[in-house]
């Protein structure tokens, strides 16, 4: 079964992957390197990733326009894009989305909402998700 999380952006905010690399970079407690072919403003399925030394990676869907839920309608604002993350029951997919959805919301002032939700995650609950599912990868390599 598939898992879903979405990231409400303002386009103007989404990083190029250079960009977003070096935010990656800055946090010690992730190793995840994003392939640098990747352009987040037309990912459209499978993004190669290479997370603790193991390749891996996560399927995005850049949205240009956002069809929404009225419950969705009061909490993302100005955001007028969506990355949308799926991934498997692997815990290095589910580590790739976490990471990525953590630094999105850090840096470029994401709105992370998981699948069936319709209320966004604290700063602090993504990046404690992003630091367990990524230790568990760790274990699991």
């Amino acid at each position: 079964m598939a898992n879903e999380q979405h990231a409400f952006l303002r386009r103007s905010d989404v990083p190029a992957t250079p960009k977003l690399q070096a935010m990656i970079d800055n946090d010690p407690d992730f190793e995840l390197i994003v392939d640098p072919e990747t352009e987040i403003h037309e990912a459209c399925g499978f993004v190669p990733c290479v997370i603790s030394d193991v390749e891996s990676g996560v399927e995005i869907y850049f949205k240009h326009s956002i069809e929404m839920t009225d419950s969705l309608k009061g909490i993302i604002g100005n955001r007028d894009c969506c990355l949308i993350f799926r991934w498997g029951a692997v815990f290095f997919e589910h580590s790739c989305a976490a990471v990525l959805s953590y630094i999105f919301a850090k840096y470029a002032n994401g709105l992370i909402v998981s699948q069936g939700q319709t209320v966004s995650k604290s700063l602090s609950d993504l990046r404690q998700e992003a630091i367990s599912v990524h230790e568990l990868a760790r274990l699991e390599h």
